[in-house]
């Protein structure tokens, strides 16, 4: 019990505010709504800072580091387009607003990326000799690139449907 109070109080207020931003967005993806397409790039944007801040102070920026997390960006990004490409959106093209049906997806992915980021942090600040091996930079650089990857593909999936999408009034389905 000692160490789950270390480890709560020790976490920074920042991670907290981040982790209810993020539950709060994959709270609000799970009901069907309609609102702005640019806030679809909040949460890939959110994930890519966060992951090369982590990149930047715990690793640092190498050809390795960068190409192993350019190649999990890039195979995060074509599993979150093959998760998407069966939704269907809805184009507000006078507003620039998409309309989305529910999914638990969002969630359970922003909690799985978190509960991974979190776990590499603790495990960091523990140890920071477990930081220096090749196991944890692997883990890391790849669960950073994955996470900003689905979530980048997912929203250039959308991007495109709302592009292909004929207009339709959403007026009445802000979410």
């Amino acid at each position: 019990m000692e160490l789950a109070w270390e480890i709560a109080t020790g976490t920074p207020l920042w991670v907290y505010a981040l982790f209810a931003f993020l539950v709060f967005r994959g709270i609000k993806a799970m009901r069907p709504g309609a609102g702005p397409l640019w806030r679809l790039a909040i949460i890939p944007a959110v994930f890519a800072v966060w992951g090369l801040h982590d990149l930047a102070t715990q690793i640092g920026f190498g050809p390795a580091t960068l190409g192993g997390w350019g190649a999990a960006l890039v195979i995060g990004g074509a599993s979150g387009w093959l998760l998407t490409r069966h939704t269907p959106v809805a184009a507000d093209k006078q507003r620039g607003w998409i309309g989305l049906p529910g999914s638990a997806m969002t969630l359970v992915v922003i909690l799985a990326i978190f509960a991974v980021n979190y776990a590499l942090g603790v495990a960091a600040a523990m140890s920071p000799d477990a930081m220096a091996t090749p196991a944890f930079r692997i883990v890391d650089i790849a669960i950073s690139g994955l996470g900003t990857g689905i979530f980048a593909g997912k929203f250039l999936q959308f991007r495109q449907k709302f592009a292909a999408a004929p207009h339709r009034d959403l007026t009445g389905r802000a979410g």
